[in-house]
């Protein structure tokens, strides 16, 4: 009787698991992505595209093609060096989001412009943990950020300059989405173009699982995981946070 009763928990164990693996799953319906890479209407070709899962190169008319499913949210690219930084919502804009999952395929194009200034030498700024919780912190941060201004303004004027922060923008998720906003408008007005990482204040750790734990980040910021190229320096952001 025990045995019975031992293996009937095995299999309704085995069961509930079954069914949270074909709950978790995307319904495999395959999406193709296709599109250009341009810069005043020709093609650039070598640029690395991704969805996330699979990545491809432009060929030499700057044409990709990438296969998906409905788990894909972004379209993006690896900024080739060259180009100015895009900027959209203050921040870079190197993706589409993938909002219809309906259509079996899917137009993304990508525009860039040449940069007039030559970024094989550049400058990067390195920030971390701003961390801002409340309103009357917002006005500190401005005043790094002034600081930020005037070292590039006395130092570096004639080079091309970009940030990174990398991670804890906000205290916490919870409570202070709000100030995502926030902080992208303030380094954005600086002039300089600033990447974001996901760090661990920046999780919802109300959203039960990994994969739902940085939807605020990327409805804010794109994508978690990319990289980009300035100059001959290949950079990578990684998402190294896991909710639990």
């Amino acid at each position: 009787m025990q045995i019975k009763s031992f293996i009937n928990i095995i299999w309704i164990t085995v069961f509930l698991l079954s069914s949270l693996t074909l709950v978790a799953q995307p319904d495999g319906k395959v999406i193709e992505f296709r599109g250009k890479v341009s810069c005043d209407g020709r093609g650039i070709s070598g640029v690395a595209v991704t969805n996330g899962i699979s990545v491809t190169q432009t060929n030499e008319k700057g044409e990709f093609k990438l296969l998906g499913n409905t788990s894909v949210e972004f379209v993006y690219i690896t900024l080739p060096s060259g180009y100015t930084i895009p900027v959209k919502d203050n921040s870079p804009c190197f993706f589409h989001r993938i909002t219809d999952k309906t259509k079996s395929k899917q137009r993304l194009d990508f525009m860039l412009e040449k940069s007039p200034v030559d970024d094989n030498k550049h400058v990067v700024i390195v920030c971390a943990d701003p961390q801002v919780a409340f309103e009357n912190e917002l006005p500190l941060l401005k005043n790094e950020i002034d600081d930020m201004q005037a070292l590039i303004a006395g130092n570096y004027r004639e080079m091309p300059v970009f940030g990174i922060i990398c991670g804890d923008i906000i205290a916490e998720i919870k409570n202070e989405p709000k100030f995502f906003t926030a902080v992208k408008q303030l380094f954005n007005d600086s002039g300089i173009p600033f990447f974001y990482a996901a760090g661990n204040h920046d999780m919802d750790v109300t959203g039960r699982s990994n994969y739902n734990s940085k939807k605020a980040f990327e409805e804010n910021f794109g994508p978690a995981y990319y990289s980009f190229n300035r100059g001959k320096v290949h950079y990578v952001v990684l998402d190294d946070v896991f909710f639990t």
